[in-house]
């Protein structure tokens, strides 16, 4: 945060107004927040107070408030200390992929991924799995893979069911949904497509491995209507009959040139729902425009990140199948976008020195107006 900037200090007086107040129709949720319970799992999200006060997850009563974990910060200070203060859910960025897992064949290293394991079972928090299959985190080994049909289905069903068994094994109910595909009709299945029904086989595959998690599938695009979301409706309701599917992850890595209204994430939140389905908000972050990847060019850009991160939540809240709203890091110290999306940044609710961004403020209005009802 830009200290002594005169635009920043008019930024925080009228950020003090959409705190207390509230400036657009989301500002009231249309209905009470159900009961965040994943599908095939029932834990309670809780509380939990730590030194330094309460923070988000001690006002999400209904819901699971997470965050990607950036596993080399894990043991830093003060990014270990904020994670366990703020979120009661989390979900590895990198060490839970497929080529981090298993970067030789038959060689599964759980190591960092276990680590991130335990710390949420010491500090009373759930985890999502996975992405189990995903094209762009396969291994080297697999992506020059020369093997026949047959054994590139037992590689891809061995890999599943000896990942999800290892958690429910020796960290039973601390994973309580898994990433079981992972933008199919974005990014392709790569050597993976050559597997007859891959993405069905995959659900079921994970059905059996674990039948008491939920399952979902992930991608972006699939927040609104158009190609995306009508690709990913097709290829879940027939997984969802068959009752292999729980719920569809929507990424949400926004910006300010390309944010969709709350109208029609709702829209396509409940076209879900019709079918039986949840929806999880699983990467969310909102880019700002920013030389240096981590401070806004506009200040006056962090009202607008704000409104839109209170505007989301309180949407997800007021949309009975919406059960978990993650963000893709909390901290632009450890942020992607700054290494993939040249200018632009500040993307997260804390900035580098871990200070709280007007974004952040708009997560807590949205969560303590639900907690107050």
């Amino acid at each position: 945060m830009v200290r002594g900037s005169v635009q920043m200090k008019k930024l925080l007086v009228v950020l003090s107004g959409l705190v207390l107040f509230g400036c657009s129709e989301q500002s009231r949720l249309s209905s009470t927040p159900t009961p965040n319970a994943a599908p095939r799992a029932t834990p309670n999200p809780g509380s939990n107070q730590t030194p330094g006060g309460p923070g988000l997850r001690s006002l999400a009563k209904h819901l699971y408030i997470g965050t990607g974990v950036a596993a080399p910060a894990l043991g830093t200070e003060p990014y270990t200390s904020t994670l366990a203060n703020e979120y009661n859910m989390a979900i590895a960025e990198n060490v839970g992929k497929m080529r981090a897992v298993e970067a030789r064949e038959g060689v599964f290293d759980f190591e960092a991924q276990d680590a991130l394991v335990r710390f949420a079972t010491v500090h009373n928090m759930k985890m999502q799995g996975g992405p189990l299959i995903w094209a762009p985190a396969i291994p080297d080994w697999m992506n020059e893979y020369r093997g026949n049909t047959a054994e590139l289905t037992s590689i891809m069903t061995t890999y599943i069911t000896t990942v999800m068994q290892h958690y429910s094994t020796k960290f039973p109910g601390v994973i309580i949904a898994w990433e079981v595909v992972n933008e199919a009709t974005t990014s392709g299945l790569g050597v993976f497509s050559a597997v007859p029904n891959c993405v069905e086989l995959a659900f079921r595959t994970a059905r059996a491995a674990d039948p008491n998690v939920a399952l979902f599938y992930n991608d972006y695009g699939d927040e609104t209507s158009g190609g995306t979301a009508t690709k990913v409706h097709n290829l879940v309701a027939p997984l969802k009959q068959k009752g292999l599917v729980d719920a569809v992850g929507f990424q949400s890595h926004f910006a300010t040139h390309n944010a969709p209204t709350m109208s029609a994430i709702k829209a396509a939140m409940e076209s879900l729902g019709a079918i039986g389905l949840d929806v999880y908000v699983t990467e969310f972050d909102f880019s700002l425009p920013s030389a240096n990847g981590t401070t806004p060019d506009n200040p006056d850009d962090l009202l607008t990140q704000a409104t839109y991160y209170r505007d989301y939540l309180e949407t997800c809240m007021a949309t009975p199948n919406c059960k978990q709203f993650i963000t893709w890091g909390f901290t632009d110290a450890h942020s992607w976008i700054p290494k993939f999306r040249k200018g632009s940044g500040a993307a997260l609710p804390f900035d580098v020195n871990y200070n709280k961004k007007p974004a952040y403020y708009g997560m807590q209005d949205a969560l303590s107006r639900a907690a107050a009802r």
